[in-house]
């Protein structure tokens, strides 16, 4: 639990990029096969899902993420859950408490199925 009582039943996996590769075009990525991995207690509500028939069928689903305050997650952190792999969309966002202190951290994340 967090401070005023936010319950965290989800486990989930955050994946932290800890450097860079060349992608073979000559840009700097993130080196998804060897990032920094944290187990954390979450909270995932469902929020939508859009599906994009023009010239193939995609569906974007989006979630909303509460996480402890001092959670590894970050802007360009990937989450797993179930199973999926999430990119977070935007920043992870301090909540705080009705006293002022950190609560806890939301974010909001989706993933593209093709």
């Amino acid at each position: 639990m967090t401070g005023v009582g936010l319950r965290l039943p989800d486990r989930v996996t955050v994946l932290n990029a800890a450097s860079t590769i060349d992608d073979g075009q000559g840009n700097l990525v993130p080196d998804w096969a060897h990032a920094v991995e944290k187990r954390e207690q979450a909270l995932v509500e469902p929020l939508t899902a859009e599906e994009y028939t023009a010239a193939r069928d995609t569906i974007v689903s989006r979630y909303k993420l509460m996480l402890h305050a001092k959670t590894a997650a970050t802007g360009t952190s990937r989450i797993v859950w179930r199973g999926s792999t999430f990119e977070i969309a935007g920043e992870v966002q301090l909540t705080t408490s009705v006293s002022g202190r950190p609560d806890h951290r939301e974010a909001f994340m989706e993933t593209a199925q093709l």
